[in-house]
């Protein structure tokens, strides 16, 4: 009767040993998943970030280059009023 009931707790020990590594493997995919969601969100704001960094750059060098061309005009508007009163 030992012996049975020792079996009988054998394989009982042993299903729920199946299904503790069940439940391990489980919060351990669970685990990888998390951190592969959180490095990839990590990734994309990096990405983003440098995106808009970027286009500021770029709207900076824009608004550089407007002004430049706008003071050349302003000069060149100086320059043909100066010749158009000059020769008169």
């Amino acid at each position: 009767m030992t012996g049975l009931q020792e079996r009988f707790n054998a394989k009982e020990r042993e299903q729920q040993n199946r299904l503790l590594r069940a439940q391990i493997m489980q919060a351990k995919l669970r685990s990888r998943v998390t951190t592969s969601v959180a490095i990839a969100t990590g990734i994309i704001a990096l990405l983003i970030t440098g995106f808009f960094f970027q286009k500021r750059q770029a709207n900076r060098r824009l608004k550089e280059q407007n002004d430049l061309i706008k003071r050349q005009n302003e000069k060149l508007a100086e320059l043909n009023y100066e010749k158009i009163h000059s020769s008169a």
